[in-house]
């Protein structure tokens, strides 16, 4: 099978890159590389993700993107690569299960970056600053904060029991 990635695809992935190198040296690198995998992945499992508009739509599994391609026959075209709401859901879920504070303020930040703390700001009612700082790699944002930011980025903190097998292995602990 053969995998063709549009111009258009090619210049939304350039774009991830350009702005997650200016959020952190060699961030950048780890976008092109984690979306390079997603995309490559589709050599196994093409047609298998829902259909949006037409189009195959596979979530990333690091970056809160989604990769939009159609398939025939012998060949993938990707179309686009965006972020997504549901991507951005997917992305921070994984965050917050790894339960690890530094890496969950870490994930937040790159979304509220990748939104626009200027317009975080505006739907919160935090200051920009506030943001940032919350949202550092030493930050340490409030609960209230996360609430806040995780509303005007449209998803929902939830509470689900663990699996059993990781409930089994803390009673061991």
């Amino acid at each position: 099978m053969k995998i063709e990635i549009l111009e258009e695809a090619e210049e939304d992935l350039l774009a991830g890159f350009r702005f997650y190198d200016r959020l952190e040296e060699g961030l950048g690198q780890y976008f092109i590389d984690t979306l390079f995998s997603d995309i490559d992945s589709l050599h196994l499992y093409a047609e298998i993700h829902q259909q949006v508009f037409g189009y195959y739509r596979l979530l990333s599994n690091r970056f809160p993107f989604s990769v939009y391609y159609r398939y025939d026959q012998e060949t993938v075209r990707v179309y686009a690569v965006l972020e997504s709401e549901e991507a951005i859901a997917v992305f921070l879920a994984d965050a917050l299960q790894a339960g690890d504070s530094a890496y969950i303020a870490k994930a937040m930040g790159v979304v509220a970056r990748a939104k626009g703390m200027s317009e975080l700001a505006r739907e919160t009612g935090l200051s920009r600053e506030q943001l940032y700082r919350s949202f550092s790699e030493q930050g340490n944002p409030t609960l209230k904060t996360m609430l806040a930011v995780m509303r005007a980025l449209g998803v929902d903190l939830t509470a689900r029991p663990h699996e059993p097998a990781a409930r089994d292995q803390q009673v061991v602990q």
